[in-house]
């Protein structure tokens, strides 16, 4: 219960985070590539009713298919609040948003039972494909891995682990991986 105060109280930003952002590593490696000061990650498991995680977008940031959320009346979005203060909340959104395919959004979410009004990115809907876009393993790990650790229901760990990853083999594998490398250069 603690935690749902500290997120009442919180006089900055609840963040939800469902994709790669709710791997802690990879938000502090970006941050620190961009000159930024890691921020306090003080992450605290939550859901959104009635929305899923869906891969229907093509990020030309990772060259994968990337999360994105649907809303849906059959499952339910699980992920991260991380509490940000107001300037950490904004060099987080120039990492969600550098070209302008996200929108921001209010969102309710639940914590322990508690409605928890949180802010989250959502791809905006002339960019989303009507299909979903093959995403890849190194990607789809980080969403994976945190969830695991965080203990997000198994069911829902599951239904991500079933995601079949495309495999990146060859030129395709080295073009990726320079890129990758350039991409954090920069």
């Amino acid at each position: 219960m603690d935690a749902v105060r500290e997120l009442l109280l919180n006089n900055g930003v609840n963040y939800f985070v469902y994709g790669p952002n709710m791997n802690e590593e990879n938000v502090k490696q970006w941050l620190i590539n961009k000159g930024y000061e890691p921020i306090k990650y003080n992450a605290v498991k939550a859901r959104i009713e009635k929305a899923t995680i869906t891969f229907n977008y093509y990020s030309t940031k990772w060259y994968t298919g990337a999360a994105n959320m649907t809303f849906s009346s059959k499952k339910d979005l699980w992920g991260l609040i991380l509490q940000l203060t107001n300037e950490d909340y904004d060099k987080i959104k120039s990492k969600e948003d550098p070209i302008g395919d996200y929108y921001e959004l209010e969102l309710t979410s639940i914590v322990e039972g508690t409605e928890i009004k949180v802010k989250t990115f959502k791809v905006k809907k002339e960019k989303e494909e009507n299909k979903e876009v093959p995403v890849i393993k190194d990607y789809l790990n980080l969403i994976i891995k945190a969830a695991e650790k965080h203990e997000f229901p198994l069911d829902y760990v599951n239904d991500l682990k079933r995601i079949e990853p495309k495999e990146l083999k060859g030129f395709e594998k080295e073009l990726y991986d320079l890129l990758r490398e350039k991409q954090w250069l920069e």
